[in-house]
């Protein structure tokens, strides 16, 4: 079935799509020790344009922050190319890697502007949503989705699980009830089945495992729903996905020095 609106999108979906590492070019990847020749082979590969803001020398914080500006970009192009009542809800997605930093400013109320750690200050989004003595209306005005994000912090202090109010304003973004909401909910019930599982395994190859799953999972569903808004989301899953890995690729051998250190990438 083609969701009205959904044609100009389709074709670009498929080749961002068709641009992912296949399992093969990652094994090459993860199969290097050094983080600089890491970081220089990652940019000979379709990873290159998430890699523009990190070098040999960036930390750990730098790495993290500019991973989670270049997703929320990402989502905001996509949503470019949809329908205009899809567009927030195709925003809001963008804003699942901030969800760690909400829970910590909800579970440390006293944090502020002057309390913040130096990497914090660096991300602009999270430096904003920390100035909670901002009135509200000029907040609203100023902050945009940030708003959105500090009214999720509230109701996160309030009692409310991130994922739960994230979960609740994300589906009211969702435009009034029609044919598509059907997959969007068994996507949402695939990758909170999914979460529940993730949480409980203890072997770092059975969480690989499970994850390797979900990727094949949404990966058919990519297929099974195009033209339609649920494969949009699995779209943005699937580079969700693929960043994990980049990350988790980028911070060991960052973190770990592994590697001859001296290695240099222009």
């Amino acid at each position: 079935m083609i969701e009205n609106g959904f044609q100009y999108a389709q074709p670009r979906l498929h080749a961002r799509h068709g641009s992912r590492l296949d399992d093969g070019t990652w094994q090459q990847l993860l199969a290097i020790d050094s983080y600089a020749l890491f970081l220089k082979h990652a940019r000979q590969t379709a990873l290159a344009p998430w890699l523009q803001n990190i070098g040999s020398q960036s930390d750990i914080y730098t790495i993290e922050r500019v991973l989670r500006e270049q997703f929320r970009h990402y989502t905001m192009e996509v949503a470019s190319w949809l329908p205009v009542a899809w567009r927030p809800a195709t925003q809001w997605i963008g804003h699942l890697p901030d969800l760690p930093f909400v829970t910590y400013l909800a579970e440390n109320p006293t944090v502020d502007g002057h309390l913040l750690l130096p990497w914090m200050r660096e991300d602009r989004l999270l430096s904003i949503l920390t100035q909670a003595e901002m009135p509200e209306g000029e907040r609203g005005a100023k902050m945009g989705q940030t708003g959105l994000l500090l009214t999720l912090l509230f109701s996160v202090r309030a009692g409310k699980k991130v994922g739960s109010a994230w979960l609740s304003h994300w589906r009211s973004l969702w435009p009034e009830s029609g044919p598509w909401s059907k997959p969007l909910e068994g996507l949402i019930a695939q990758v909170e089945r999914h979460v529940s599982v993730f949480g409980t395994l203890e072997k770092t190859s059975t969480a690989q495992a499970a994850r390797v799953e979900l990727r094949r999972q949404l990966q058919l569903g990519f297929r099974r729903h195009t033209f339609q808004p649920a494969g949009v989301f699995i779209h943005l899953g699937l580079v969700a996905l693929e960043l994990e890995m980049l990350r988790g690729g980028l911070a060991k051998r960052r973190l770990f020095n592994f590697g001859d250190e001296r290695e240099t990438t222009p």
